[in-house]
Protein backbone atom coordinates (compact mmCIF):
# COMPACT_ATOMS: atom_id res chain seq x y z
CA UNK A 1 0.00 0.00 0.00
CA UNK A 2 1.77 2.82 -1.32
CA UNK A 3 0.56 6.04 -0.06
CA UNK A 4 2.20 9.87 -0.97
CA UNK A 5 4.10 11.12 2.10
CA UNK A 6 5.27 14.42 2.32
CA UNK A 7 7.68 14.30 5.30
CA UNK A 8 8.27 18.08 5.58
CA UNK A 9 4.49 18.02 6.61
CA UNK A 10 5.17 15.71 9.26
CA UNK A 11 5.54 17.33 12.60
CA UNK A 12 7.31 14.60 14.03
CA UNK A 13 9.79 14.10 11.78
CA UNK A 14 10.43 18.14 11.64
CA UNK A 15 10.95 18.09 15.08
CA UNK A 16 13.29 14.82 15.48
CA UNK A 17 15.43 16.06 12.04
CA UNK A 18 16.11 19.51 13.94
CA UNK A 19 16.90 17.32 17.22
CA UNK A 20 19.07 15.67 15.00
CA UNK A 21 20.24 18.35 13.46
CA UNK A 22 20.90 19.92 17.31
CA UNK A 23 22.97 16.84 18.37
CA UNK A 24 25.24 17.19 15.16
CA UNK A 25 25.83 21.15 15.71
CA UNK A 26 26.84 20.61 19.06
CA UNK A 27 29.58 18.32 18.31
CA UNK A 28 31.18 20.33 15.77
CA UNK A 29 30.84 22.78 18.06
CA UNK A 30 28.49 25.78 15.87
CA UNK A 31 27.70 27.79 18.70
CA UNK A 32 25.64 29.76 16.03
CA UNK A 33 23.59 26.86 14.73
CA UNK A 34 23.17 25.77 18.33
CA UNK A 35 21.25 28.66 19.22
CA UNK A 36 18.91 29.39 16.01
CA UNK A 37 17.53 24.75 16.10
CA UNK A 38 17.22 26.05 19.70
CA UNK A 39 15.23 29.08 19.15
CA UNK A 40 12.86 27.10 16.64
CA UNK A 41 12.24 24.22 18.79
CA UNK A 42 11.20 26.81 21.57
CA UNK A 43 9.07 29.15 19.58
CA UNK A 44 7.45 26.20 17.67
CA UNK A 45 7.27 22.91 19.75
CA UNK A 46 6.57 24.42 23.25
CA UNK A 47 3.75 22.22 24.81
CA UNK A 48 1.26 24.81 24.43
CA UNK A 49 2.16 25.53 20.65
CA UNK A 50 -0.13 24.19 17.87
CA UNK A 51 2.81 21.90 16.91
CA UNK A 52 4.11 20.65 20.28
CA UNK A 53 0.03 19.46 20.89
CA UNK A 54 0.46 17.29 17.90
CA UNK A 55 4.03 16.12 18.43
CA UNK A 56 2.86 14.55 21.82
CA UNK A 57 -0.65 12.92 19.81
CA UNK A 58 2.34 11.12 17.78
CA UNK A 59 4.66 10.45 21.15
CA UNK A 60 1.40 8.98 22.66
CA UNK A 61 1.36 6.37 20.14
CA UNK A 62 5.23 5.73 19.40
CA UNK A 63 5.83 5.42 22.83
CA UNK A 64 3.03 3.25 23.40
CA UNK A 65 3.92 -0.65 22.89
CA UNK A 66 3.57 -4.17 24.82
CA UNK A 67 -0.11 -3.31 25.35
CA UNK A 68 -3.72 -5.31 25.35
CA UNK A 69 -5.16 -5.08 22.17
CA UNK A 70 -8.06 -3.29 24.03
CA UNK A 71 -6.16 -0.93 25.29
CA UNK A 72 -4.01 0.02 22.26
CA UNK A 73 -7.27 0.95 20.53
CA UNK A 74 -8.64 3.25 23.51
CA UNK A 75 -4.82 4.86 23.05
CA UNK A 76 -5.87 5.42 19.52
CA UNK A 77 -9.31 6.05 19.43
CA UNK A 78 -8.25 9.17 22.11
CA UNK A 79 -5.38 10.78 20.08
CA UNK A 80 -7.46 10.84 17.12
CA UNK A 81 -10.51 12.40 19.13
CA UNK A 82 -7.83 15.31 20.12
CA UNK A 83 -6.34 14.83 17.20
CA UNK A 84 -9.75 16.48 15.27
CA UNK A 85 -9.81 19.20 17.78
CA UNK A 86 -6.22 20.77 16.29
CA UNK A 87 -6.82 23.34 13.71
CA UNK A 88 -5.31 21.80 10.52
CA UNK A 89 -4.68 25.16 9.10
CA UNK A 90 -2.78 26.56 12.20
CA UNK A 91 -0.91 23.30 11.96
CA UNK A 92 0.14 24.30 8.34
CA UNK A 93 0.78 27.78 8.84
CA UNK A 94 3.19 26.77 11.69
CA UNK A 95 4.21 24.03 10.07
CA UNK A 96 5.45 26.99 7.14
CA UNK A 97 7.32 28.95 9.03
CA UNK A 98 9.64 25.73 10.33
CA UNK A 99 9.95 25.09 6.92
CA UNK A 100 10.74 28.87 6.20
CA UNK A 101 13.42 29.39 8.76
CA UNK A 102 15.38 26.24 7.94
CA UNK A 103 15.37 26.95 4.28
CA UNK A 104 16.70 30.27 5.50
CA UNK A 105 18.88 30.02 8.34
CA UNK A 106 20.00 26.59 8.38
CA UNK A 107 20.11 24.17 5.65
CA UNK A 108 17.31 22.24 3.58
CA UNK A 109 20.27 19.05 4.28
CA UNK A 110 18.22 18.87 7.85
CA UNK A 111 15.24 17.66 6.04
CA UNK A 112 17.48 14.42 4.82
CA UNK A 113 18.35 13.72 7.82
CA UNK A 114 18.20 9.87 9.34
CA UNK A 115 15.41 9.06 11.78
CA UNK A 116 15.36 5.91 13.14
CA UNK A 117 11.55 5.75 13.30
CA UNK A 118 10.48 7.75 10.26
CA UNK A 119 8.25 4.77 8.99
CA UNK A 120 6.08 4.47 12.15
CA UNK A 121 5.99 8.44 12.19
CA UNK A 122 4.75 8.63 8.23
CA UNK A 123 1.93 5.85 9.00
CA UNK A 124 0.76 8.31 11.71
CA UNK A 125 0.73 11.39 9.54
CA UNK A 126 -1.12 9.46 6.52
CA UNK A 127 -3.67 8.30 8.96
CA UNK A 128 -4.28 11.87 10.11
CA UNK A 129 -4.75 12.72 7.05
CA UNK A 130 -8.01 13.80 5.79
CA UNK A 131 -6.47 13.41 2.35
CA UNK A 132 -5.96 9.34 3.16
CA UNK A 133 -8.96 7.29 1.78
CA UNK A 134 -11.25 5.85 4.26
CA UNK A 135 -10.42 2.25 3.68
CA UNK A 136 -6.73 3.13 3.40
CA UNK A 137 -6.66 5.16 6.99
CA UNK A 138 -8.32 2.11 8.60
CA UNK A 139 -5.39 -0.69 7.64
CA UNK A 140 -3.21 2.26 8.61
CA UNK A 141 -4.80 1.99 12.27
CA UNK A 142 -4.59 -1.80 11.85
CA UNK A 143 -0.94 -1.46 11.82
CA UNK A 144 -0.24 1.21 14.25
CA UNK A 145 -2.48 -0.91 16.86
CA UNK A 146 -0.15 -4.18 15.74
CA UNK A 147 2.86 -2.32 16.54
CA UNK A 148 1.59 -0.91 19.91
CA UNK A 149 1.04 -4.86 20.91
CA UNK A 150 3.83 -5.75 19.43
CA UNK A 151 6.61 -6.96 22.33
CA UNK A 152 9.45 -3.59 21.65
CA UNK A 153 12.41 -6.23 20.88
CA UNK A 154 10.54 -7.01 17.38
CA UNK A 155 9.80 -3.94 16.36
CA UNK A 156 12.44 -2.69 13.84
CA UNK A 157 12.89 0.74 12.93
CA UNK A 158 14.41 1.43 9.11
CA UNK A 159 18.41 1.29 8.76
CA UNK A 160 20.58 4.29 7.70
CA UNK A 161 19.90 4.49 3.71
CA UNK A 162 21.49 7.79 3.00
CA UNK A 163 25.64 8.22 2.81
CA UNK A 164 25.89 11.75 4.65
CA UNK A 165 29.54 11.61 5.49
CA UNK A 166 30.51 13.31 8.86
CA UNK A 167 34.01 13.01 8.77
CA UNK A 168 34.87 16.52 8.69
CA UNK A 169 32.29 16.90 11.92
CA UNK A 170 33.73 13.91 13.39
CA UNK A 171 37.47 15.58 12.85
CA UNK A 172 35.85 18.58 14.38
CA UNK A 173 34.23 16.90 17.43
CA UNK A 174 37.76 15.33 18.45
CA UNK A 175 39.69 18.75 18.21
CA UNK A 176 37.13 20.86 20.48
CA UNK A 177 36.26 17.65 22.77
CA UNK A 178 39.57 15.63 22.96
CA UNK A 179 39.68 16.92 26.77
CA UNK A 180 35.91 16.85 27.77
CA UNK A 181 35.19 13.52 26.74
CA UNK A 182 36.63 10.34 27.48
CA UNK A 183 38.41 7.94 24.81
CA UNK A 184 35.33 5.12 25.10
CA UNK A 185 32.80 8.31 24.87
CA UNK A 186 35.07 9.56 21.86
CA UNK A 187 34.73 5.57 20.25
CA UNK A 188 31.03 5.63 20.65
CA UNK A 189 30.10 8.67 19.27
CA UNK A 190 32.54 8.55 16.10
CA UNK A 191 31.08 5.38 15.10
CA UNK A 192 27.53 6.09 15.87
CA UNK A 193 27.41 9.40 13.85
CA UNK A 194 29.04 7.62 10.86
CA UNK A 195 27.09 4.57 11.27
CA UNK A 196 25.61 3.27 7.34
CA UNK A 197 24.10 -0.20 6.41
CA UNK A 198 27.72 -0.97 5.46
CA UNK A 199 28.74 -0.46 9.19
CA UNK A 200 25.34 -1.50 11.05
CA UNK A 201 26.17 -5.38 12.04
CA UNK A 202 29.68 -4.02 13.37
CA UNK A 203 28.12 -1.73 15.08
CA UNK A 204 25.27 -4.26 16.86
CA UNK A 205 28.26 -6.00 18.00
CA UNK A 206 30.57 -3.06 18.97
CA UNK A 207 27.52 -1.73 21.35
CA UNK A 208 26.58 -5.24 22.95
CA UNK A 209 30.37 -5.69 23.81
CA UNK A 210 30.32 -2.41 25.49
CA UNK A 211 27.00 -2.45 27.28
CA UNK A 212 28.48 -5.90 28.83
CA UNK A 213 31.57 -3.76 29.85
CA UNK A 214 30.03 -1.61 31.76
CA UNK A 215 27.95 -4.23 32.75
CA UNK A 216 30.68 -5.44 35.11
CA UNK A 217 32.36 -2.36 35.19
CA UNK A 218 29.12 -1.23 36.85
CA UNK A 219 28.81 -4.76 39.22
CA UNK A 220 32.06 -4.72 40.05
CA UNK A 221 31.38 -1.20 42.23
CA UNK A 222 28.37 -3.06 44.16
CA UNK A 223 30.94 -5.27 46.71
CA UNK A 224 32.74 -1.78 47.51
CA UNK A 225 32.36 -0.46 51.00
CA UNK A 226 31.31 2.96 49.91
CA UNK A 227 28.74 1.32 48.15
CA UNK A 228 27.57 -1.28 50.34
CA UNK A 229 26.95 1.37 53.25
CA UNK A 230 25.16 3.65 51.15
CA UNK A 231 21.82 2.22 50.45
CA UNK A 232 20.98 5.32 48.09
CA UNK A 233 23.92 4.51 46.09
CA UNK A 234 23.22 0.34 46.65
CA UNK A 235 19.62 1.26 44.54
CA UNK A 236 21.09 3.87 42.05
CA UNK A 237 23.98 1.07 41.05
CA UNK A 238 20.88 -1.43 40.18
CA UNK A 239 19.01 0.54 38.32
CA UNK A 240 21.79 0.88 36.33
CA UNK A 241 22.35 -2.31 35.93
CA UNK A 242 19.04 -2.92 35.24
CA UNK A 243 19.17 -0.55 32.10
CA UNK A 244 21.80 -2.06 30.48
CA UNK A 245 20.14 -5.15 30.99
CA UNK A 246 16.96 -3.91 29.07
CA UNK A 247 18.65 -2.82 26.05
CA UNK A 248 19.92 -6.30 25.35
CA UNK A 249 15.57 -6.02 24.42
CA UNK A 250 16.02 -2.75 22.50
CA UNK A 251 16.44 -1.48 19.11
CA UNK A 252 19.20 1.03 19.03
CA UNK A 253 18.73 4.94 19.25
CA UNK A 254 19.33 7.77 20.21
CA UNK A 255 18.01 7.76 23.61
CA UNK A 256 19.94 4.66 23.83
CA UNK A 257 23.71 6.25 22.80
CA UNK A 258 22.59 9.00 25.31
CA UNK A 259 22.03 6.80 28.16
CA UNK A 260 25.52 4.91 27.61
CA UNK A 261 27.23 8.10 27.23
CA UNK A 262 26.26 8.74 30.68
CA UNK A 263 27.17 5.93 31.82
CA UNK A 264 30.58 5.92 30.40
CA UNK A 265 31.31 9.25 31.82
CA UNK A 266 30.09 7.69 35.33
CA UNK A 267 32.13 4.72 35.34
CA UNK A 268 34.96 7.80 34.72
CA UNK A 269 34.32 9.87 37.30
CA UNK A 270 34.04 6.27 39.66
CA UNK A 271 37.95 5.75 38.31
Amino acid sequence: MKLKHNKKRNTAFLYEALVKELTKASLRSDKAEQSTISSILREHFHSNSILGKELELYQAIVSTSEVERDTAEKVLFEVKRVYHTLSPEEIYDEQSEVIGKVNKSLTKDIFRNFISNYKSLATINQMFSDKTPINKRIMLEKVIIEKMVLPRAKQHNMKPIDNITYKMFVNKFNEKYGSTLNENQKILLSRYVTLSPETAVEFKVYISEEISRLKGAVKALQVKKEVLLDEALANKNKQVVNVLEGFKRQEINDDMIKTILKIQSLEREIE
